[in-house]
């Protein structure tokens, strides 16, 4: 359910996208 840092949830891409990036960034 991902593609390289890009995903769709119901009108939620961007937003997961950074926040899935932020986190395996901080982490």
């Amino acid at each position: 359910m991902v593609e390289r840092g890009k995903i769709d949830v119901k009108g939620k891409g961007e937003c997961t996208t950074f926040f899935l990036e932020g986190k395996k960034q901080i982490r």
